[in-house]
């Protein structure tokens, strides 16, 4: 799996990543380039070389992001996952976290916080500075809260995200900071108080009291990459149904992980 147009890299849109010189080690550490990241990953895995943390970054073709195939991604994330997994050590002390930055669609009927422009809205016990814009951009006027936006997908795998439990604290993207946080003992200067206070630490979501050290079996994906681009390809268009309704909540109680 050849990456050589990786040029999606997310650490590339900030500017002191792209100020960075060969030899830094924001550059050395956050803006490296692989020929084939599925063989470094399977390396680092099988001589137990990887570091406490690494991020993992998809080229765009396989990062399911819009115009890209949704199954392309779904087959690295497969191999990835399936590498790790194999190292039974290895798995049985780790936490792989899968991102994504957008959901593929603009209707969510949850309803996420947003915090208050003035008290109008209601007063905040800590401080929204870096949550309202500051000047108008992309046509949304100074001082409007930037808020948390539609829901993303966030997939946890290890030993201590087993058994199907439900997850319901509030969290976004900052939760994974937080969670580095609390195992390594630092602070991230950069996350506004208004949303270190509101977003979990997904710690609750880590059953540390009855971890499933089994080895869970994942589907096949293989040939999702040819399926997707038939689908694409060759598949006629959706139809809007003519008669519609609104969603029904299955039945049945899943269980959950309390909130504190």
């Amino acid at each position: 799996m050849e990456e050589d147009n990786f040029d999606d890299n997310g650490f590339a849109w900030f500017e002191q990543y792209k100020n960075a010189k060969p030899g830094e080690p924001l550059y050395d550490k956050g803006m490296v380039r692989s020929n084939s990241l599925i063989d470094e990953w399977t390396n680092d895995v099988n001589n137990n070389s990887i570091p406490q943390v690494s991020i993992l970054i998809a080229p765009t073709w396989l990062s399911e992001h819009a115009t890209n195939h949704p199954q392309d991604g779904e087959e690295l994330s497969s191999v990835l996952i399936q590498t790790l997994v194999n190292n039974k050590e290895l798995y049985s002390k780790s936490l792989f976290i899968l991102n994504y930055d957008e959901g593929g669609g603009f209707f969510d009927h949850h309803w996420v916080p947003t915090p208050p422009r003035n008290h109008n809205d209601g007063i905040s016990t800590v401080s929204t500075h870096g949550e309202l814009t500051h000047m108008v951009t992309e046509g949304i006027p100074e001082g409007y809260p930037i808020g948390f936006g539609f829901r993303v997908p966030l997939l946890l795998i290890s030993p201590w995200t087993r058994g199907g439990y439900v997850f319901s604290e509030i969290s976004d993207h900052i939760s994974t900071i937080k969670l580095l946080e609390r195992r390594f003992n630092f602070k991230c200067e950069t996350i506004s108080e208004w949303r270190r206070a509101v977003s979990s630490d997904l710690t609750n979501a880590l059953n540390f009291d009855n971890p499933d050290f089994s080895l869970p079996t994942l589907p096949s994906t293989n040939g999702s990459w040819d399926k997707s681009k038939h689908q694409c390809d060759d598949n006629p268009p959706p139809k809007i149904p003519k008669h519609q309704k609104f969603p029904h909540q299955e039945k049945g109680i899943k269980k959950s992980f309390a909130l504190p």
